[in-house]
């Protein structure tokens, strides 16, 4: 029998990303696993249970704490999470409180949601369908979301048209198709919650161009078993927008370096080469990702990749930790270039082995792309199933998750910014 996903993984909370209009990242919805005996994540009809809250703050205040890059989350809050002040545990910077659309709520609650608006958190009304007697609910809302899944396609433009009388932006959630992104977008919403950029617009005229296949051969120097530091210096040297991304970012206040970087040869020195082979990897990515995608894709690699290498350390996988690294940095590659995976990897240098997972082949480690797959779209019981299959040790997918996130804020922070937009006007 396999372990539900509580007996696996405690609580496992996930980070849904939302993104604008024009593809950037407005911030993420945390969503909650809870196994047979939850009333369902946060975010979805049914809120969480006590502990997984605490659980969720917990994990917040780890996202979201000084150090980190400026990011928004949403996390649902009940009437009585709100008589308990626990949203005031969290910083206002980072925090969007998300309740449900109730009808006549009371004073006390009402009292509780101004307080909070005052201090400097946004509100964010959920499952809005347009209920009778949730006015004041509406009134203090900078966010309305919409669960596309559950609402009739016609009725969209009408909801999205509604909520912006209300001054407040329309999110669409459960956005997991380019066409329903589309369609969503048609009818007025401006916030996308989902992974519909995760999925590939493939079309038979596209090819990988002369400047991106110079920049993956990168890929075949890096990648070697035991590299030429001379030729890998000469090489990242001759691609003046990766060496520039890179010592930027070994100059950032994240590496509190003694000395500044001011050369390849010397980064390899004062930081080793593995540790300098891993930010090239995502540098040389990044370099190469078609300027129209969304910066949310690199980030998204760069997790997973975190995410499988931490994971093959914890459950006695050292061996093949790095090649999981990069099974996970090149899983998004087909909605990166819109492209065929094969065709893709026809510039990379990879174990055959690996290739065929990333086109779909059932062997070793098609499960680690399985489990991102699932934890993505909040399958829990996906989830539990796959790490049983893997034999992962009890916790470790929602520790490894969770570190892997942070590790990925810090990186983008220094290398590129923060994933999300800063400012803190919401598109209505």
């Amino acid at each position: 029998m396999i372990p539900d996903i509580h007996a696996l993984h405690t609580v496992l909370i996930a980070r849904q990303p939302i993104l604008l209009t024009g593809g950037e990242t407005w911030g993420y919805s945390l969503r909650i696993a809870q196994g047979e005996a939850g009333r369902g994540p946060a975010g979805e009809p049914g809120a969480p249970a006590p502990e997984a809250t605490l659980a969720a703050l917990e994990a917040l205040a780890v996202y979201a704490g000084p150090d980190a890059p400026r990011v928004r989350f949403l996390l649902g809050f009940e009437p009585e999470d709100i008589a308990r002040n626990l949203p005031h545990s969290l910083p206002p910077r980072a925090t969007v409180v998300q309740i449900p659309e109730i009808a006549a709520p009371g004073t006390y609650y009402l009292d509780g949601l101004r307080e909070l608006k005052q201090d400097g958190y946004q509100i964010a009304v959920d499952q809005f369908i347009g209920r009778a007697g949730a006015d004041p609910l509406w009134e203090l809302a900078d966010v309305i979301c919409v669960d596309i899944a559950s609402v009739p396609g016609p009725e969209l433009a009408a909801l999205a048209a509604e909520v912006h009388t209300l001054n407040a932006a329309p999110l669409a959630r459960n956005v997991q198709t380019a066409e329903q992104r589309r369609l969503t977008e048609l009818a007025g919403f401006t916030l996308f919650e989902g992974y519909a950029f995760h999925e590939p617009e493939i079309f038979s005229g596209n090819r990988i161009s002369s400047s991106t296949a110079t920049r993956l051969k990168l890929f075949r120097t890096i990648e070697r078993e035991d590299p030429d530091l001379d030729e890998v210096a000469e090489a990242i040297k001759a691609d003046t927008g990766i060496s520039y991304r890179l010592l930027q970012y070994l100059g950032s206040a994240h590496f509190s370096l003694s000395h500044k970087v001011t050369s390849i040869h010397q980064a390899v020195v004062m930081t080793g080469w593995k540790p300098l082979q891993t930010w090239l990897r995502i540098l040389i990515l990044l370099d190469a990702m078609p300027e129209t995608k969304p910066m949310q894709l690199a980030y998204d690699s760069a997790q997973r990749a975190k995410f499988f290498e931490l994971m093959a350390l914890v459950s006695g996988r050292r061996d093949e930790a790095d090649t999981l690294n990069l099974l996970g940095l090149f899983s998004l590659l087909e909605p990166m270039f819109d492209m065929p995976m094969a065709e893709i990897l026809k510039h990379l240098p990879l174990d055959e082995t690996l290739a065929e997972a990333l086109c779909g082949v059932e062997n070793r480690y098609a499960p680690w792309l399985r489990l991102a797959e699932a934890i993505d779209h909040s399958r829990w019981q996906d989830v539990g199933a796959v790490a049983f299959e893997l034999s992962m040790p009890p916790g470790s997918v929602s520790r490894a998750y969770m570190d892997a996130f942070v590790w990925a804020d810090q990186f983008f922070g220094s290398a590129h910014g923060a994933v999300c937009v800063t400012d803190t006007q919401i598109a209505k």
